[in-house]
């Protein structure tokens, strides 16, 4: 798969709508880009919370722990973000649906 690894691509993610580009470019890097492989597993229930995932192309599901149900993320969508804003580690587990990029933000 082809994966734009540009700071337009993770501009489109909603999370930065209205911000001056010009601040974002100076935190934005291209070492925060991860390619995760179909099936693969992004973080699991207990692990350290760290990052707040932007889907720049791909398909991520996440199981929420304790509970028979899944929701799927997709391109522009975000994840990761409720045990960041718990302090908390990860309640959930999220799963490459097929290969997917991400920009990762600490």
């Amino acid at each position: 798969m082809i994966f734009d690894y540009s700071n337009r691509s993770v501009l489109r993610n909603s999370l930065f709508k209205g911000l001056d580009k010009s601040c974002f470019n100076k935190y934005f890097n291209t070492k925060n880009f991860y390619v995760a492989k179909e099936g693969e597993i992004i973080y699991t229930n207990g692990d350290e919370s760290a990052f707040l995932y932007l889907i720049i192309g791909g398909e991520i599901k996440i199981k929420l722990w304790g509970k028979k149900e899944f929701v799927n993320r997709y391109l522009f969508d975000f994840f990761g973000e409720y045990e960041i804003l718990q302090s908390q580690k990860r309640t959930s587990s999220a799963m490459a649906m097929k290969e997917t990029l991400v920009y990762k933000i600490k």
